[in-house]
């Protein structure tokens, strides 16, 4: 068990809440973007998230590159639909340690998706997300994103303590390792559910 901790910082896709991206990127194929466009999509949604790009600059580059006109409600439905349910489980356990911790949320994502998940936490928990945290990131406002140093120096400074006290749970390697570079306690979250439980509880 890691001693000293004063501060839990999660990462939401996959640690709190459920995502499916190959479920988006079918809905954008159902809707005429070609398959071999997938990566370039990509990249415009990372400079998104950045907080780079705006939604109407992200759908006017698509349309100018694929030469297909998209209707705005039904492409941006397309980038929703990997939204899925929070898991209970770790809702539980997080307010639970909002109780005794300093929380955080850091998070790549964008205002759509923003959007989305605020509505379906309070849809499922009758309370509004940033209830549950001292401190919420979220890529495009801050103008970082990880794995990117920068996010997690802006974090520090914020939070004012000592990164030895963090414990950061994250689903991508990548993340967690550049945490654990600047000191930072990680723990990379997989598919196990239990084991990610069961570290979760030793902070209880």
């Amino acid at each position: 068990m890691i001693k000293d901790i004063e501060v839990v910082v999660f990462d939401l896709g996959r640690v709190l809440l459920n995502i499916d991206p190959k479920r988006c990127y079918q809905a954008f194929i159902d809707i005429g973007i070609p398959l071999h466009y997938e990566t370039r999509l990509r990249a415009l949604f990372f400079e998104y998230e950045s907080g780079i790009l705006s939604e109407e600059e992200v759908l006017q580059s698509v349309e100018d590159e694929t030469e297909i006109f998209f209707d705005p409600t039904s492409f941006w439905g397309c980038w929703e639909a990997m939204i899925l349910e929070f898991i209970p489980e770790m809702i539980y356990r997080l307010e639970k340690l909002a109780q005794r911790y300093i929380c955080v949320l850091l998070s790549n994502t964008n205002r759509k998706h923003q959007y989305v998940f605020e509505k379906k936490f309070k849809q499922q928990y009758g309370k509004e997300m940033q209830e549950l945290f001292d401190y919420v990131f979220y890529s495009h406002d801050v103008g970082f994103i990880k794995p990117s140093s920068d996010i997690y120096c802006y974090v520090e400074k914020r939070i004012a303590k000592p990164t030895s006290s963090f414990i950061f749970f994250d689903d991508l390697e990548e993340n967690v390792r550049v945490a654990s570079e600047r000191g930072w306690n990680t723990f990379h979250v997989t598919s196990d559910l239990n084991r990610t439980l069961e570290y979760v509880d030793q902070l209880l």
